[in-house]
């Protein structure tokens, strides 16, 4: 697929930048550093380790309740781009 703004719409331009969703990936970032106490403060990743430990998980106590998250971004978005 085609992003509104010409890139192609892959899992990393979903997950990592594509515009229409930055809201939501702000709010996703915080509620993943508040769950884990800190330890993963995704703003300062770089995008490959970003992008695995969103969708790989982060092999820690924290994991599950980052899957959460991250699964409600998707759910999110997706009710997100039905709007655009």
């Amino acid at each position: 697929m085609i992003c509104m703004n010409g890139d192609i719409e892959d899992e990393r331009h979903f997950m990592l930048t594509c515009t229409a969703y930055n809201e939501l990936r702000k709010e996703l970032f915080g509620q993943i550093r508040v769950v884990s106490g800190g330890i993963w403060c995704l703003n300062s990743m770089q995008p490959e380790s970003l992008f695995w430990l969103l969708l790989g998980g982060s092999k820690d106590k924290y994991e599950i309740k980052i899957f959460e998250l991250v699964k409600n971004f998707i759910r999110r978005a997706h009710q997100r781009r039905q709007q655009l």
